[in-house]
């Protein structure tokens, strides 16, 4: 309802339709004036318009780049605000309609439409009515949004740390190591001499019997 772009096609259609309107020969001044008074008419309704809707309007008259109305917030979303902006489109639809669309060039009567269809649009959706169901939808929208929380589990998410290093074997550990080792070696070796000379012993006995 600030921006109302239509509003500002609109405006550029009157514009460019008086701009460019021919200059045609002298006519009964009786049919030459009534096109040219009711699209000047007109092109007056969208300046008057769109002047009044800036300064109801200051952050969108900043955000077109017209800081006349910088400093201010203006009056949003409150009872006297809505109420502004409904008497405001009661008004420019009564002015308009003052303005006779047939006399109106072809360019015009495009722009009086659009004017037309959203001024009446604006109208009906700043009706107490629409304003109550608006702000009803508005909250029940904030309170079923609920804070955001993620979807992820923590056992799903991926880990960032990584395993720590096995820890090497101290030298207490490594010396009890190669100690047992080497026992083990010994105790193999001291098995092996041990059945050597048993077995030697054994042969000597048998070959002294036979003889």
């Amino acid at each position: 309802m600030a921006a109302r772009p239509l509003i500002a096609i609109a405006l550029l259609l009157a514009s460019a339709a008086c701009v460019s309107q021919p200059h045609s020969s002298p006519a009964p001044a009786a049919a030459s004036a009534a096109p040219q008074g009711a699209d000047a008419r007109l092109a007056r309704l969208f300046h008057d318009s769109d002047e009044a809707s800036l300064r109801r309007n200051p952050l969108s008259a900043t955000f077109r780049g017209d800081y006349r109305y910088a400093d201010r917030l203006g009056d949003l979303y409150s009872d006297a605000y809505y109420a502004a902006e409904r008497a405001a489109a009661e008004q420019e639809l009564a002015a308009l309609h003052a303005i006779p669309r047939n006399a109106l060039t072809p360019t015009n009567r495009i722009a009086y439409d659009v004017f037309q269809w959203q001024r009446s649009e604006d109208l009906a959706d700043l009706q107490p009515d629409m304003l109550a169901l608006t702000a009803v939808l508005s909250a029940t929208l904030l309170n079923d949004a609920g804070p955001v929380r993620s979807t992820i589990s923590p056992a799903s998410r991926p880990s960032t740390r990584s395993s720590p290093p096995a820890a090497a074997p101290r030298r207490s550990e490594t010396r009890s190591i190669t100690r047992t080792t080497s026992s083990a070696t010994s105790s193999s070796r001291s098995s092996s001499t041990g059945r050597s000379a048993a077995s030697a012993k054994g042969s000597s006995r048998a070959s002294s019997k036979r003889s």
